[in-house]
Order: structure tokens, then sequence, then C-alpha cells
């Protein structure tokens, strides 16, 4: 709403505010039976007396006004719109089972990270050089004499991220991709990606799952399965340039700990949460490729999740974890009920995914080189029948009988 108001021209009657937006923004519409990709140049925001809970048996919920429109399935296997006061308890709901987004790998604005100094000698030697370009040409840049100075001199100082996008912009030239990254002048030296790629959202995965942040500088991985804790440190190396250590300590669960105050500051740029109840899964994984998204859902379900006989099922105490768990699965059309269990004072949510297509979907797209995924394979090779009764549409007995008569089946 603050970014259409921004972006647009707002006229309000009474209570209702509609804006004209100067760029369409994209949206889902649907349309001729097919949720489909589409755009709309006016936002609408109005104002009610009451919210209304609509909860699915699915364990899927959503809040709206009483005025808002649903998708009802009818008893002829029709799907008409109907306002949420005017739903009835046991009536169907039309939900959507994938979500048809095409997308590129989501790009990672490094420079957001403006505190962090460049540490690699092209981009300092890059920097050094413009800004020696911009005194013959007389080209004021809005940092301190003595900031100058150092990035100029013999031995060029590591300039802050936030120090090259001002020299840039004034030059006006593209910014540089640092290839190292520190968080003083002493810091561990750190790469990071500029694109979200299948490795970094199985790292993020893994984070998620069992991963927290301590001491502000050090993020650690906790986890019994010795091929997941040497997966998380192959992956440390391999995006990170860092080599993770292994702690043990008498008593207690093994860690993977990786020392840098860079990446602890791309961590938390993520949003990624930093204790078990504020976890969730970034923005930046959602808007990325269903191939990236299964890489995360694979990860995190390594991590965290538990295989029991036909369920799998990711466990958290993020209730918007939970949420954002739906969204992927979703995202990626994998069926799933939600529900809600209390141990002791804390609420966990859980996250079921059930049903023989199901779980050939999950091990069609993760793979079988992990002893939990191998679990599943397993128990589809054994069974010859599976669970069904997610996916479902109502129809009365007279439909059902113009069906069978319309299909000439006697």
């Amino acid at each position: 709403y603050i970014s259409c108001r921004e972006n647009g021209e707002s006229r309000i009657d009474g209570m209702d505010e509609w804006i004209t937006l100067h760029k369409p923004i994209s949206v889902f519409s649907f349309k001729d039976g097919r949720i489909v990709q589409s755009t709309s140049s006016t936002f609408y925001h109005g104002v009610s007396d009451s919210i209304l809970s609509i909860r699915l048996r699915s364990g899927k919920e959503v809040k709206v006004t009483p005025a808002h429109k649903l998708f009802r399935i009818t008893e002829a296997g029709e799907i008409e719109e109907r306002m949420a006061g005017e739903l009835k308890t046991g009536e169907y709901l039309a939900s959507v089972r994938k979500v048809p987004i095409k997308s590129e790998n989501a790009t990672i604005d490094l420079y957001s990270l403006g505190e962090l100094r460049v540490a690699d000698a092209q981009s300092r030697a890059f920097v050094s050089s413009l800004v020696k370009e911009a005194r013959k040409k007389g080209v004021a840049i809005d940092l301190p004499k003595q900031v100058l100075y150092a990035i100029t001199r013999k031995n060029p100082a590591t300039p802050r991220l936030s120090w090259i996008r001002e020299i840039c912009t004034k030059m006006a030239v593209p910014f540089p991709t640092p290839q190292l990254l520190r968080g003083d002048r002493a810091g561990t030296l750190t790469k990071l990606p500029t694109v979200v790629t299948k490795e970094l959202a199985e790292f993020l995965g893994f984070f998620v799952a069992e991963g927290y942040i301590r001491g502000g500088k050090t993020i650690v991985f906790t986890n019994l399965d010795e091929v997941l804790l040497r997966r998380y440190s192959e992956l440390t190396c391999h995006l990170f340039g860092i080599n993770g250590r292994l702690e043990r300590q008498k008593g207690k669960t093994p860690n993977v700990l990786i020392t840098s105050r860079v990446l602890v500051r791309f961590i938390e740029m993520l949003e990624l949460g930093q204790n078990s109840e504020t976890k969730n899964i970034p923005a930046i994984l959602m808007r990325s490729s269903d191939e990236i998204l299964w890489s995360f859902i694979k990860a995190y379900f390594l991590g965290d999740g538990s295989v029991s006989g036909g369920d799998i099922e990711l466990s958290t105490a993020s209730r918007q974890l939970s949420i954002s768990l739906s969204y992927a699965l979703s995202r990626v059309g994998l069926l799933h009920t939600i529900s809600e269990r209390k141990i002791g004072n804390k609420l966990y949510y859980r996250v079921f995914i059930r049903g023989r297509g199901a779980l050939r979907s999950f091990v069609s797209a993760c793979g079988s080189d992990f002893d939990k995924l191998r679990k599943i394979e397993s128990y589809l090779c054994s069974i010859t029948s599976g669970y069904t009764a997610k996916d479902i549409v109502p129809l009365s007995r007279q439909k059902i009988a113009e069906l069978y008569s319309a299909s000439g089946v006697s």
C-alpha cells in the first residue's frame, strides 16, 4: 500500500481509496478456469469494521473482510465467487494447488551492506583510479578528504561499500562486483554471491533448519548427521571461501562453526531470523525459480524434517516460517496440510506432506542421495494404494448422475 501510494495518484471517496499506478503491478488472476499472471493499474484500499478468519480442513487460514470474495465450489462442480461473510461451515473453497511463476534467479544487492569493506586488489585499484579521475575532472565526491586520500595512497585503504557507491554514482559508472569482503580491517576475508543459486538456497535451508548466530560473529550449524555436517562445510567453502570448524562437546550435538562478521551481516540482510521462533524463508528465495526453491525445501527437510510411515513432517516454532513453507510448497505444486501442537508452554506449527502422489513428487525433485530421502523411496516401493482425500471436488448425486449418463457407459 505504501509503495503504491508513493508510485501513483490517489483518489479518496469517504473511506474508500483508489490509487492509479504510474507503473502496473503484477498480480494473479482467475480467468477461464485457470490462474494466470496479469497486471493491474489500480490499487484499492478500504476500511472494514470487522475481519473474518477462514480456516480450511487442510489447516490453511486466511483473514479477510466480510465483503472479500472467495471462490466457492458448487455441488454442480462449478466455481463461483461468494463474499466471505456469506460462506457457511462445511462449504468447499477452491485454493491454489500450484502457483505458476516464471522467474529468473534473483540478484543480490551487496551494496546494501554499506559498512562492509572491499578487500580484493582489483576493486581497490579501480576505486582509487576513479577518485583520481574525479579530481582531474573537478567532480565533487561527498566523502571526507581523509577518506579520499586513504583510497588513493600508494597502498590504498580497504574502502567501504557505501564509499564505492558514492564514488561510482558521482562518476556515473557501474558499481564493481566485490570479490572479497571483510567486516573490519583485520576481519575474515569472505566472498559473497551476487545471484541466488541452488547451492546458496541449500545453505540457507540448512541454516533455517538448524542454524543460529552466536555472539554476533559466528554462524553455527548443529546436527547429528555426519554427512550433513560435511555437506554444510563443503557449501561454506564453495560459496564463501571459508573453512568451517567442527566443534564437538561431550554430551552435545556436533556443530560446524563459521566465524565471519561479513556472513553474519549477509544472513541478517536476508532476514532469515535469528532464533527458532523468528525463522523465515527470505523473500529473495520466494522470487526465485522452482528449482532453487526445491533446493531450499530439500535442505530444510534434511536438517529439521522427519519421516514416519507415509508422512513427511516439517515442524517449526515459527508461525511465519510455517506460512512461508506453505507458500513454498504451493509454489512447487505440493499438496500439504497444516496443524498445531503445544508441548509444554510452547506452540509448534506442523506442515505435513502425505499421499503417494505428493511423496513421489517430493522424491522426484529432491533425489535419494540421503538416508531420509531413501526412507521415503522405500515406503513408496512398499505400498500399492495411497492417501488421496486432500484433493477432492464435491458433487451432488444429480450432477454425478448427469455425468454418468453423458459418458455413455452402461
